[in-house]
């Protein structure tokens, strides 16, 4: 047997093997509840559910409904008003399709829970991150960027309705390098597991699940932290001055992608809903 035929044997056997170490380490072990829930209490104060009858619950349905934000005074660019216009044209009219602007937001803030205190300070992307995680709770529904829709998400809607254990359908994170930060144990759980997280830029929530409870629950927990430091330092689009306490991924990736993990078995994926992911702006 030449070299050459030594060579590539070896090779061939060692990428077998790296394919099946990945494809074990894909599979959901019995204890990744729990050990997902201690990486969460070390990373912060979230609390999932500790008994999985509670998670047993009949929701309503996702409500036919498309919520995008423009969470500034600045006009859309170019880029964005045709996004807004494909994202129409491919769902209406089976699904309604809303723009959420500051003009219109006191429309959906639901009595008794008014939008946290330190929301006008954000930067302008942050707020986007706690009001899609606010309206997905109170309201659900389907949440969009302003990134231009592939095809109807009507059947999308169809399939999480349909089902009385699913509490979320979006598409498939793209890859385990856009995995949101996390302490070590966490994020080699989290980037080991990407296909089975949701990508944060599209999808569709039946409300007031225990997910999107713990969701919402978390992401104010981190404003009350942050508001003093945010009336000093307030944000402008995408950050702030020096002093801006709100990490890039801290309102909604870091909680977001834990709890997609953590209720795996409560999410659907479908990658039809997936937004155009390149030249948005």
């Amino acid at each position: 047997m030449n070299s050459d035929r030594v060579v590539s044997r070896l090779r061939s056997a060692k990428h077998a093997a790296w394919v099946a170490r990945r494809r074990a380490w894909a599979v959901i072990e019995p204890g990744v509840a729990p050990a997902v829930d201690a990486g969460l209490k070390t990373y912060s104060r979230l609390r999932p559910p500790t008994s999985e009858h509670a998670l047993d619950v009949l929701l309503a349905p996702a409500p036919r409904r498309i919520f995008c934000l423009w969470t500034g005074d600045n006009p859309l660019s170019a880029n964005r008003t045709r996004a807004m216009a494909e994202i129409r044209r491919c769902n209406e009219p089976e699904v309604e399709v809303v723009l959420v602007t500051p003009d219109s937001i006191d429309d959906w803030v639901v009595a008794g829970h008014p939008l946290h205190p330190a929301y006008q300070d954000l930067a302008l992307i942050h707020r986007s991150d706690y009001l899609r995680t606010y309206l997905m709770h109170h309201h659900g529904g389907g949440y969009s960027d302003v990134k231009a829709a592939r095809t109807s998400w009507a059947p999308a809607f169809d399939a999480l309705n349909g089902d009385p254990r699913a509490w979320l359908i979006g598409y498939p994170e793209v890859s385990y390098r856009v995995v949101a930060p996390a302490p070590t144990p966490l994020h080699r759980r989290l980037r080991v597991h990407y296909t089975r997280l949701i990508g944060n830029g599209a999808y569709i929530v039946k409300p007031s699940s225990p997910m999107t409870a713990a969701w919402l629950a978390e992401a104010e927990r981190r404003l009350d932290l942050w508001r003093d430091d945010l009336s000093r330092f307030p944000g402008d689009v995408h950050s702030g001055p020096d002093g801006y306490p709100v990490p890039f991924y801290g309102l909604l990736g870091e909680i977001f992608h834990p709890l997609c993990l953590r209720f795996h078995d409560h999410v659907l994926q479908d990658a039809a809903i997936t937004p155009q992911l390149r030249d948005y702006k």
